[in-house]
C-alpha cells in the first residue's frame, strides 16, 4: 500500500479560474445510479445539520443508530498509515468509526437501507472522477480527483450500506489506491461477519437464528487477553471461514516478536496462542491420536463406543475427526489438534 498526496496547486488555480465562471455556467456533472446518489451528500445538509452523538463503543454506536450490529476494526492500515483506537458515534440511522492519526483522519460508517444521513459529509459531485471496482465480490464505487486515488468509497451488503473516507487534516489531500480501497472494504467486511449472517438468516426466512461471529475487535482482545503480555504494538485480525470451523487468526506483534493467536469466530474460545518466534514460528506441538479419540469419548459421554475411527486433518488449525458408533448411532467430533479442544 502506498500513500497518495495530490498535489493541488495547478488543481487549485484550474478550480478558482472556474469558479470565476461559475455564474455564468455551470459544469456538467457525471451520471449516478440510484444507489451512488443516496452515499452523494445531496443529503449532506441534512447530514451537517443533525450532529454526531459520541458512543463508548461500536455496540452502543449501533444501538444508538438504531442497527442491529456495527462493527469497526480495532486496526488497520491505509495510505501507508496505522490508523488504531477508533472513536464511535451515531444519528439516526448511521454509526461511525472515526480515526485519526497525526495529520490524517480515516472515517468509516454503516447504515441500513433506509438511512437518511450520509455515508460521506463531502458532496460527491465535487470529485472529478467517480469509477467502480470489485472488491472482496461487492461492487464498490469510488470517489476522487484522479482515478485510482479514492477519497471517499461505499458499497452495499444486501441491506446493509457501508462508506470510507481519508482525509488529510494538515494540507495534505491523501486518497486510497486499490489496494487500499481492498483493505478497508475487506476490514469492514470481518468486523461486521455477525451482520451480515444475520442480515442473510433474515432475508432467507430461516426460523432459527444463524450463529454470528464475534466481531474483530473482541477476538483483538480476547487474543490479547490470552497472551497477557500487554498492549501489543500493532495488532490485526483475519476472519477465515473456508474449510475448518470460522475463527479468527489474531496478529499481535512487540517489535520483532509475532504471536499469531487462533480462536473460535463464534465462541471466542482460543485454539491455539502460536509461537513467540522473530517474525512467527514453527507451531505448536500436535496430540497424538489416542489422546484425541479419548478426549472424543469423554465428550460424547456415552460410554465405551461399539468402533471408533480417528482421521488426521492438516489444516490452518490441524484437528482430528474421531467417528465413534454406539448401538447403532454414529458420532462424529472434530478436536483440535494442538489444544485438545472440541471444535
Amino acid at each position: 500500500m502506498k500513500k497518495v498526496i495530490v498535489v493541488a496547486t495547478a488543481f487549485a488555480l484550474a478550480f478558482a479560474l472556474a469558479g470565476c465562471a461559475s455564474q455564468a455556467a455551470s459544469p456538467s456533472k457525471s451520471s449516478m445510479s440510484a444507489s451512488d446518489a443516496s452515499a452523494s451528500s445531496s443529503s449532506s445538509s441534512s447530514s451537517a445539520a443533525s450532529s454526531w452523538t459520541d458512543a463508548k463503543t461500536a455496540e452502543d454506536a449501533a444501538k444508538g443508530a438504531g442497527l442491529a450490529t456495527f462493527g469497526a476494526p480495532a486496526s488497520t492500515m491505509i495510505a501507508d498509515i496505522t490508523f488504531d483506537n477508533p472513536k464511535y458515534g451515531y444519528k439516526t440511522d448511521i454509526a461511525q468509526a472515526v480515526y485519526e492519526k497525526g495529520a490524517a483522519q480515516l472515517t468509516v460508517r454503516k447504515s441500513d437501507s433506509s438511512h437518511v444521513s450520509a455515508l460521506s459529509d463531502e458532496d460527491t459531485s465535487k470529485y472529478a472522477n467517480n469509477w467502480k471496482k470489485t472488491h472482496e465480490g461487492f461492487e464498490v464505487t469510488c470517489y476522487g480527483p484522479a482515478r485510482g486515488a479514492a477519497a471517499f468509497v461505499t458499497w452495499a451488503d444486501g441491506a446493509n450500506h457501508y462508506g470510507a473516507s481519508i482525509l488529510g487534516l494538515g494540507g495534505e489531500e491523501l486518497t486510497m489506491d486499490e489496494e487500499d480501497v481492498g483493505d478497508i472494504v475487506k476490514a469492514m467486511t470481518a468486523a461486521n461477519a455477525g451482520t451480515a449472517s444475520a442480515s442473510s438468516s433474515a432475508a432467507a426466512g430461516s426460523a432459527s437464528a444463524a450463529a454470528s461471529y464475534i466481531d474483530e475487535n473482541s477476538a483483538i482482545n480476547k487474543a490479547i487477553e490470552a497472551l497477557a503480555l500487554g498492549l501489543p504494538e500493532d495488532a490485526s485480525a483475519q476472519l477465515v471461514t473456508g474449510g475448518d470451523a470460522p475463527h479468527y487468526e489474531v496478529t499481535l506483534t512487540w517489535g520483532a516478536e509475532k504471536h499469531v493467536v487462533t480462536l473460535d469466530a463464534v465462541t471466542g474460545q482460543v485454539w491455539d496462542t502460536g509461537n513467540n518466534q522473530p517474525g512467527g514460528g514453527a507451531s505448536a506441538s500436535i496430540i497424538s491420536e489416542d489422546q484425541a479419540r479419548t478426549l472424543a469419548i469423554e465428550a460424547v459421554a456415552v460410554g465405551t463406543p461399539d468402533s471408533v475411527e480417528v482421521q488426521y486433518v492438516e489444516a490452518t488449525v490441524p484437528y482430528y475427526i474421531v467417528s465413534m458408533v454406539k448401538d447403532g448411532t454414529p458420532y462424529s467430533v472434530s478436536i483440535n489438534a494442538r489444544t485438545g479442544a472440541m471444535m
